[in-house]
């Protein structure tokens, strides 16, 4: 912390944008995880007991395995789509706005 106070304010600006940003996206990160665990424990939970019982064909299965496989490849994709992170508070991700969240208050 001592370092940091030796930088001018815009690099003090400039890191805490950059931790605002890690923190938002580890956030989005863990809960796209989260989803992708519980759609493939739903699926198996279901479809694999079925499976097993004859009542699914094997040709069956193996669609269902590649749409479950397709549904959380896709679904981890949406990170990549994500925009501009703000959060709420005095930090955004653009760095070029002096305002508060990169709103202009005069519009």
């Amino acid at each position: 912390m001592l370092l940091l106070l030796v930088f001018s304010n815009n690099y003090q600006d400039y890191i805490w944008n950059k931790l605002a940003r890690a923190r938002v996206v580890a956030r989005r990160t863990r809960r796209i995880i989260r989803q992708n665990l519980g759609w493939a424990a739903c699926y198996n939970l279901i479809a694999v007991p079925f499976a097993v019982a004859g009542w699914i064909p094997p040709w069956g299965a193996a669609l269902g395995m590649s749409f479950s496989s397709m549904f959380v490849v896709f679904n981890a994709l949406r990170l990549q789509r994500a925009g501009p992170v703000i959060e709420r508070g005095r930090y955004t991700s653009d760095f070029s706005s002096p305002y508060p969240c990169g709103v202009d208050p005069a519009r």
